[in-house]
């Protein structure tokens, strides 16, 4: 509905799968704190065996979030500064940690979807 509506939508997720691409700052802290060892042979990030390690260990969920929330903030911020340069009106971010990474303070209005 909102990109019917031609609204602009930033999406936090998507973001945050591009930071940590290959070659990425955000990419190379992850494999600072935790090593090689949650990478695919090609190089690219085993989503699944990080999620193991992070969401069995609250510290090392804080050390990713470290390495990857100021460059999805860095992000969202270009890309908010785009829209506002461009004249648009309205932009929705669509940010899963919108009021536990403190971007909630960068919104006029905060919608939440609960389902």
């Amino acid at each position: 509905m909102i990109i019917r509506r031609r609204i602009p939508l930033i999406d936090g997720d998507l973001l945050a799968r591009q930071v940590v691409e290959p070659g990425k700052p955000a990419y190379r802290l992850i494999i600072k704190n935790f090593s090689r060892d949650i990478l695919h042979e090609d190089g690219t990030l085993d989503r699944e065996k990080l999620g193991n390690i992070i969401f069995a260990n609250e510290n090392r969920r804080k050390t990713l979030n470290r390495c990857t929330h100021p460059f999805i903030r860095r992000e969202i911020l270009k890309l908010l500064i785009w829209y506002w340069i461009t004249g648009e009106k309205m932009v929705v971010l669509d940010a899963p940690l919108l009021i536990e990474s403190g971007l909630y303070n960068w919104m006029s209005a905060v919608v939440v979807v609960y389902t």
